[in-house]
């Protein structure tokens, strides 16, 4: 395995790395595969601009496997800041509980941006879309989901009833209610936390 870092690491940072393993067991014990990264870190360390590629293959840890992965982050930690994160993967999991296939897409400004999640699993394909804003002072996300579609093999074919607001922090996390629907069935469910309580409820009509 070799690791790699060159430029400076301060207040006003501008640092490329670089990681090859082509056998991961030089680093961790009981573990497999291939993993090679690279990136660059840079701007103000309070907001800084980070690059990333990564790609893995047959990966084996304890008991989490996985195919393949690839990786393409492009974020900057800055107000009004854009954003791209690209991830894509097969088979990951643990024993013959596998993700077949998941596909993770976020894009656009901080304060704008939207999210894109697909996954396949034996049981279920899952296909999610949001929108929202992050605050960095307050490391809070709120948005809305648009989309999930949630394609059961034994139990239906649900969809989401009307679009959900979401606040996520962590001194709060608030869903409205979620209602998923299949056919004249209906799921909601709702959740109200802050540290030290909060309620959450579920109801099938």
């Amino acid at each position: 395995a070799k690791v790699s870092a060159d430029g400076t690491l301060s207040e006003k940072s501008n640092m490329d790395w670089s990681l090859e393993a082509p056998d991961l067991g030089d680093l961790l014990p009981d573990s497999s595969g291939s993993i090679q990264a690279n990136g660059k870190l840079s701007g103000d360390m309070k907001q800084p601009k980070i690059n990333a590629r990564l790609m893995a293959e047959r990966v084996a840890l304890n008991a989490f496997t996985l195919e393949h992965l690839d990786g393409d982050i492009d974020v900057e930690l800055s107000e009004g800041a854009s954003a791209r994160i690209q991830l894509n993967g097969t088979n990951l999991g643990s024993g013959d509980d596998l993700v077949e296939t998941l596909g993770l897409t976020v894009e656009g400004p901080l304060d704008a941006h939207r999210i894109q999640l697909t996954a396949k699993h034996p049981m279920a394909e899952v296909r999610l879309d949001a929108k929202g804003a992050l605050t960095l002072d307050e490391s809070q996300w709120q948005g809305e989901l648009g989309r999930l579609d949630l394609d059961m093999t034994d139990w239906g074919n649900w969809r989401l009833k009307a679009p959900v607001t979401i606040l996520a922090s962590p001194a709060q996390a608030k869903v409205a209610p979620l209602c998923l629907q299949d056919s004249g069935t209906a799921l909601c469910s709702e959740l109200d936390w802050q540290p030290g309580g909060g309620s959450a409820k579920a109801a099938l009509s």
